[in-house]
């Protein structure tokens, strides 16, 4: 249904759990015990930020403009080598809006090394195209649905993260044995 192969798909106990693996899979403190950073753009889903902390990152808040379109320029001019997660949403939740392909890809270009970016479309059968055919060209892309909105799910508590093989293969450790209920 997603049409991406199954290494390419972790099932998750809703998209909160997958928010959660991927905090733990790239936020944890460094060997160095420096902390590293997860960057988010305002307004934004509270697990972003709750997630991020409990894995011991610095959370890093790009506000946003007044008339709430996309701060592109704000969010790369966040970056910074201790990013190792971008949370984004699209279409964001409350203000409806999607960000511009060309500004998700840009995002996932400028991020260092062994960063990720989290892009939740758990409201993208609503408003647009997904992001899914990027995750090819774009290894550190993971996109995280649920099935609660569009499918109407929300009791079953079912959700996925899809990305890069590679990349879902460093989530996986993070994941409960049996966490689809």
């Amino acid at each position: 249904a997603l049409g991406v192969s199954m290494d390419q798909v972790a099932l998750l106990n809703g998209l909160d759990e997958g928010i959660h693996a991927v905090s733990f899979a790239f936020l944890q403190r460094a060997e160095d015990g420096s902390r590293r950073e997860a960057v988010i753009v305002l307004p934004a889903f509270d697990m972003y930020a709750a997630c991020a902390e409990v894995a011991s990152a610095r959370i890093v808040e790009v506000m946003p403009r007044p008339d709430l379109s996309f701060p592109l320029g704000e969010l790369l001019g966040a970056v910074t080598p201790a990013t190792r997660v971008v949370f984004l949403a699209s279409p964001n939740n409350p203000t409806g809006l999607a960000i511009p392909r060309a500004d998700i890809v840009r995002v996932a270009e400028a991020l260092p090394a062994g960063a990720v970016l989290l892009l939740d479309e758990a409201y993208v059968d609503f408003a647009r195209e997904s992001c899914l055919d990027l995750v090819e060209a774009h290894p550190n892309l993971v996109i995280g649905r649920t099935f609660a909105k569009a499918q109407g799910l929300a009791a079953v508590r079912a959700g996925c993260l899809a990305g890069h093989a590679e990349t879902i293969a460093k989530v996986r450790p993070f994941l409960p044995p049996y966490s689809v209920n």
